[in-house]
């Protein structure tokens, strides 16, 4: 509608592109620091100690290096990540 000289208040000229460009550009920034932080955090939880039985013997490793189909010994009072499965 801005485009149309005879009913527009800005005569033709587009004026939304400014407000639309600030709108994205502080989305974007915000999204690339949300991002850092959970890069940051997920890189945090994947260098974190488990125990696993690896050959029937219990073996300290990172969570990163966990395997599916391993067992995993948990610690009641230790944080753990919340996807695996419990079997008993």
């Amino acid at each position: 509608m801005q485009i149309i000289g005879a009913i527009s208040i800005s005569n033709g000229q587009p004026v939304i592109y400014m407000p639309l460009a600030v709108i994205l550009m502080i989305t974007a920034i915000k999204d690339f620091v949300e991002d850092l932080k959970r890069h940051k955090s997920d890189k945090e939880e994947n260098n974190r100690k488990a125990f696993v039985i690896r050959n029937g013997n219990l073996v300290e490793t990172i969570w990163s290096d966990i395997m599916v189909g391993e067992i995993i010994k948990v610690f009641i009072f230790i944080n753990n990540p919340q996807n695996f499965l419990i079997t008993f």
